[in-house]
């Protein structure tokens, strides 16, 4: 199970929540970010927890390949650069399960925008990829914000909106 958590804009989340699921999940992460944030995450856990996290950090479609035939039944996290290219487009051909963390503003439904034709061109080559969205960084006290963003996914059939909020400033999603 490939699972990549993927948009083309920074600054979203992507990260932390591709590193949250891998030590949920106990699967190594595919760190395609030029930030290597994940690599990053992975050595404070391990400097502050001790304990390891498995993440790779290759440069090439076919260095993806060849760490895909390297593990478990294809069991990974997937986290993407906050940027369009073809290593980010490659983990949309091959996941089964697509999160995309968004913010509640209208330059994010901007990004959907141009997000919605990256996913129908990535749907022909991958007809059962699904995107789960997922309201990240949202400001409680921006509540109209918040509904405009859910009823925009809503409206396309490819996205599919997760029942949860992350709140803003808050540890905890509901």
């Amino acid at each position: 199970m490939i699972i990549t958590v993927t948009y083309q804009k920074g600054g979203v989340g992507k990260s932390t929540i591709a590193t949250n699921l891998a030590v949920e999940m106990q699967l190594p992460i595919i760190d395609l970010d030029s930030q290597h944030s994940c690599y990053l995450f992975s050595l404070l856990r391990k400097e502050e927890q001790g304990k390891t996290l498995q993440v790779f950090t290759p440069e090439t479609v076919g260095e993806i390949e060849q760490i895909l035939e390297s593990i478990d039944h294809n069991k990974v996290i997937i986290d993407s650069g906050g940027y369009d290219n073809d290593l980010n487009r490659f983990a949309l051909l091959i996941s089964y399960i697509v999160i995309t963390p968004v913010s509640p503003s209208q330059i994010e439904v901007f990004g959907l925008l141009k997000f919605a034709g990256i996913v129908e061109e990535a749907t022909k080559h991958n007809p059962s990829l699904k995107v789960h969205f997922l309201i990240n960084n949202a400001d409680p006290r921006s509540s109209g914000e918040n509904r405009k963003l859910q009823q925009f996914i809503e409206e396309d059939s490819n996205f599919l909106l997760r029942n949860t909020i992350c709140r803003f400033g808050r540890k905890n999603c509901y």
